[in-house]
């Protein structure tokens, strides 16, 4: 077992976990509950993640950075009122138009 990722929060973590079991890559989060102690405990308390198949450590870590990569500058700008809206949303938050290319 290794540890492939430090993640910055326990949300990301799970948001990379799923991702991963979604390409087959089994993976455990180990210091999720270290978070709660943070400024008491001298230690890292960041949720980490690590492959249980240490063959899978670079197919995992590729994963990841294809993952961040794909997210990183996925904005997009609402073509009605011009609003710059976060890649996970389909529709404009100011004025619920579609976003670009969407399929129903």
């Amino acid at each position: 077992m290794k540890q492939i990722y430090e993640a910055t929060n326990m949300i990301e973590a799970q948001i990379l976990k799923d991702y991963l079991a979604n390409s087959h890559i089994d993976v455990i989060i180990r210091g999720e509950f270290l978070q709660g102690a943070l400024g008491e405990l001298p230690v890292n308390t960041y949720p980490t993640l690590w492959v249980l198949d240490d063959k899978e450590e670079t197919n995992a870590i590729a994963a990841i950075n294809a993952f961040q990569a794909s997210n990183e500058n996925s904005h997009w700008i609402c073509p009605n009122c011009q609003e710059l809206v976060d890649a996970p949303f389909t529709q404009c938050w100011n004025c619920q138009q579609d976003k670009p290319g969407q399929l129903d």
